[in-house]
């Protein structure tokens, strides 16, 4: 049995659905971000779950940033990273719908 799988077996009874866990390794060496749990609490419960499923937690400005939306709406910033008042307002509107998921369909995504 693989150092992972004993892990999650001795945890299992603390972990449900939004737990955040430390020691999945994403790749990053030691700047692995830490993880939480997607699986539906009521699977793991009912021990239904025959993965469980989690993502990295990344940082929100990070991941904004490398939008093509967000890249689209500073685009016309000046040399002082100055937007007009119609493209802040436009920033603004879209950071809004993003972090209330009102134009993207993520579950856990903010």
């Amino acid at each position: 049995m693989n150092k992972n799988m004993q892990w999650l077996e001795s945890a299992f009874s603390k972990i449900t659905q939004g737990s955040i866990i430390d020691g999945v390794d994403w790749g990053y060496g030691d700047s692995n971000p830490l993880s939480i749990v997607l699986s539906n609490a009521c699977d793991i419960d009912h021990g239904k779950c025959s993965f469980l499923m989690v993502i990295a937690l990344l940082p929100a400005a990070e991941t904004l940033a490398q939008s093509k939306e967000f890249k689209s709406k500073v685009s016309t910033a000046n040399s002082r990273n100055e937007l007009t008042k119609k493209a802040w307002k436009s920033l603004q509107d879209f950071l809004s719908s993003y972090i209330h998921n009102k134009n993207i369909c993520r579950y856990y995504f903010f």
